[in-house]
C-alpha cells in the first residue's frame, strides 16, 4: 500500500514516517496542500493522510479532490499535541 503524508510540523511528519515505514508502508511526505497536488500528479497513491490544521489549502483540497473520499475510520489525533488531527482519504 502506498501512502501519501500531508504534514508540516517536521517532528511530527518525520514520527508519523517512521511508524508508518516501520509498518512496511511506502510513504511519501510532503508539506502543504500544493506539494500534496503535485504528488498525486506524479503518483498513484492508495491512500492520502492530510493534516487538517495544514496551510496552503490542504484541507480544501481534502474536500475537493475529484476521486478521493473520506477513508471508514477517517480521524486520528495525537495526544502528545492535540492541536494535530489527521484525516485519511482513499480512492
Amino acid at each position: 500500500m502506498r501512502l501519501l503524508l500531508v504534514e508540516d510540523d517536521t517532528m511530527i511528519g518525520e514520527a508519523v514516517l517512521d511508524a508508518l515505514r516501520g509498518a512496511h508502508y511506502a510513504v511519501d511526505w510532503v508539506r502543504d496542500g500544493k506539494l500534496a497536488d503535485a504528488a498525486l500528479r506524479s503518483e498513484d497513491y492508495d491512500l492520502v493522510l492530510v493534516d487538517l490544521g495544514r496551510p496552503r489549502r490542504a484541507t480544501r483540497w481534502a474536500s475537493a479532490s475529484p476521486g478521493w473520499m473520506p477513508a471508514p475510520m477517517t480521524m486520528w489525533t495525537n495526544p502528545m499535541t492535540p492541536t494535530s488531527c489527521w484525516r485519511a482519504y482513499a480512492r
